[in-house]
């Protein structure tokens, strides 16, 4: 089976960086989850956007305190760029010498990047938020896009269950979070894609 790693940048304000990135998580859930996932349209308050997330309670759930936790780690530690990374997996059975063990086996990671730049003015940020909503728009795009054309990594479904495939949200360490261990992180478990525009 291969292992997908696809990655998307966006530069945010920090108000905007939890709409931004749930968003972002939600659509590939949501194009990613092969189950009996009905769709949910969730208004965004603080960009000029509309996006779909799977209706399950414990996906929202779920999202929302990742992100909730990956925005206050920029609170925390003072940078301004760290990335969050979803993956889905599967449960194998694995052999061992006298009995098996099942072991999550990656199929696909999306990286999120997120740079913070704090704005100024109201109108610096009114029109970095029109841009932001168009980036996001262009990410979406290519969300749809890899989610639709790049399908023969992708395991058999096995259950009917509205979230058919397990998956994690993993945050960066706070040892790596920001400098060279995060960089070096990103190039060693991303591998170049396509350009999109």
């Amino acid at each position: 089976m291969n292992f997908e790693v696809h990655s998307l940048a966006i530069t945010t304000d920090p108000s905007q960086t939890r709409e931004a990135v749930s968003a972002l998580l939600h659509t590939i859930l949501f194009h990613r989850e092969f189950g009996r996932a009905r769709p949910v349209d969730v208004e965004c308050e603080s960009l000029d956007l509309t996006y779909v997330r799977v209706d399950s309670e414990e996906v929202a759930a779920t999202v929302n305190e990742k992100v909730a936790q990956f925005a206050k780690m920029f609170e925390t530690s003072g940078s301004s760029r760290s990335q969050l990374s979803l993956s889905f997996y599967e449960i194998q059975r694995k052999k061992t010498l006298f009995n098996f063990k099942d072991e999550p086996v990656n199929w696909e990671q999306w990286n999120v990047i997120v740079t913070q730049r704090p704005f100024l003015s109201e109108a610096e940020r009114a029109s970095y938020s029109s841009a932001l909503t168009s980036e996001i728009h262009r990410h979406v795009s290519t969300i749809i896009f890899i989610c639709n054309s790049k399908q023969d990594h992708i395991p058999v479904v096995k259950n009917d269950t509205s979230v058919p495939f397990p998956f994690e949200i993993i945050l960066p360490t706070v040892q790596e979070s920001w400098g060279f261990d995060m960089i070096k992180r990103v190039v060693l478990d991303s591998k170049p894609g396509p350009l999109w525009t």
